[in-house]
């Protein structure tokens, strides 16, 4: 059977529009949907029931990154002893010590200057090397709507709150059917962006058929979709 959502749309981060989410099992990637990322003649055929691929390319997994904390404790004990033998040397050479000499020991048990991130410290690695996975920037955003947006490029192109339409809206006075209207934006939002993934030919879902006053044509019933795809017409 056909997947109509290939995990590209799951373990894209939030900033192209996937839902971030994080692997802990071995999801392969299947090999249509690497296509751009390796410009073979290879055309879609379809996405197998077991997602199957040659080469094994499996979304990265996240307990790759983790580190237990018995080595984050030994870490800690290496590299304090590190920094009295830099001290050291640092007095007897009548110096102080400059950032320069504890570059290497930032973020291993001296006190640490980016907390800012640190819930994320395993992830950000790990958020790169999906990105990677998944044919780059790019080849994620061939799943995506983002060709008909005509940006020259993706770069500085966040989507997270992207307007604060929502957010301002939140605190005004709104009739239960507004507010749960507005609970609906992000989903649609979804749908549309990954669309042309979600509605391609090739997923033999349901009849086809021509959404009305439109040239597009959806396979099965996917509302959302089909509403905010009339709505542009």
């Amino acid at each position: 059977m056909p997947s109509r959502f290939p995990p590209v749309i799951f373990y894209s981060p939030k900033e192209i529009g996937g839902l971030g989410m994080l692997s802990m099992g071995h999801i392969l990637i299947p090999q249509s949907d690497l296509r751009y990322s390796q410009q073979t003649d290879l055309g879609v055929t379809h996405f197998r029931a077991g997602m199957s691929h040659e080469e094994d390319q499996l979304i990265p997994n996240l307990y790759r990154y983790i580190q237990p904390w018995e080595s984050e404790f030994v870490d800690s004990q290496r590299v304090w002893a590190e920094y009295a033998l830099k001290r050291q040397e640092a007095q007897a050479q009548n110096r102080r010590l400059t950032l320069e000499d504890l570059e290497d020991s930032w973020d291993r048990g001296i006190p640490r200057i980016n907390t800012l991130f640190q819930k994320d410290r395993h992830t950000l690695p790990m958020t790169r090397d999906v990105i990677q996975a998944l044919g780059g920037v790019e080849g994620i955003l061939e799943h995506t709507l983002f060709k008909g947006t005509y940006f020259p490029t993706w770069e500085g192109l966040f989507w997270e709150k992207a307007s604060g339409f929502e957010e301002s809206m939140k605190y005004k006075k709104l009739t239960n059917a507004q507010r749960s209207g507005l609970n609906q934006i992000p989903n649609r939002r979804f749908t549309l962006w990954w669309s042309p993934t979600i509605n391609r030919a090739n997923v033999y879902v349901g009849f086809q058929v021509q959404l009305d006053l439109t040239g597009i044509f959806m396979h099965g019933k996917i509302p959302t979709l089909k509403i905010s795809l009339i709505q542009i017409f």
